[in-house]
């Protein structure tokens, strides 16, 4: 008899995985925008034991910050198990976490991966914007870590961010109970202060997944986000990322 994780995410619905779990692999990609071939941006995601796709463009930078006034605001991808006929369906949404006032901007989208082909397509549009996503299985020097849990993440890692005019540094700590806090550049209030709150835990850690929940503490109150993550290893070190909803994505590298 098959043995099955019976709990999830903290806060969220408990959804058992199917008889036959779906192998967990990383898969990379590319975004075009109004089908012009000078606006893409590159995309990389995982497959959890669900079916579900987690993903997010990369751009230049990992995340924009809340000052960002740039005309591409990159995007946070996560879909539903991949249905029978082929079609699949989920969420896409603008990286807007950082933002003080929590503007969550995204859309529905839709798509095809048939279950003889290596990669699928999703599109979907946001005002007067179209995207189109496709992705196939990652060849980027890159290895997938596990297994993984709380304890093999814990410690202090740099998150790369950009402002208007600089660039930025947000900080991310984790500690071994899972425990995780973010700290944003200095400007963000109040300075030095942990302006997200959450935990990071790795219940199917042996596939190299991780869950997480993060939400502002009382004094800037907001709904949480939750998500899931991973850890890559490859010729230029760790790297972790975090893909959930609210518009929640994140890549961390160790400290130096």
């Amino acid at each position: 008899m098959q043995l099955h994780r019976l709990a999830g995410i903290v806060g969220s619905d408990c959804t058992l995985p199917p008889i036959e779990a779906t192998e967990v692999r990383r898969y990379s990609g590319e975004v075009i925008q109004n089908d012009n071939p000078e606006m893409v941006e590159s995309f990389t995601s995982i497959v959890d034991l669900e079916g579900r796709l987690w993903g997010m463009e990369r751009l230049f930078n990992p995340i924009p910050s809340p000052m960002w006034a740039g005309a591409r605001v990159h995007h946070v991808v996560w879909t539903e198990p991949t249905q029978e006929s082929g079609a699949i369906e989920g969420r896409a949404e603008r990286v807007w976490w950082t933002l003080e006032s929590g503007l969550r901007e995204g859309s529905n989208v839709s798509g095809s991966w048939p279950s003889d082909a290596p990669g699928g397509e999703l599109d979907w549009q946001l005002g007067d914007d179209e995207f189109e996503l496709a992705w196939v299985p990652a060849d980027d020097q890159r290895a997938l870590v596990a297994p993984v849990d709380a304890g093999a993440l814990a410690g202090r890692w740099e998150v790369p961010m950009q402002s208007q005019l600089t660039d930025e540094t947000a900080w991310l700590e984790i500690e071994a109970s899972g425990r995780a806090c973010i700290e944003m550049s200095p400007w963000y209030e109040p300075p030095g202060a942990c302006h997200f709150e959450g935990r990071i835990d790795a219940p199917d850690g042996e596939h190299g997944l991780i869950d997480f929940e993060f939400a502002r503490p009382e004094e800037s109150p907001g709904a949480p986000h939750r998500g899931r993550g991973w850890l890559t290893d490859g010729p230029d070190g760790l790297e972790l990322i975090l893909v959930g909803d609210g518009g929640f994505g994140l890549m961390a590298h160790p400290e130096p």
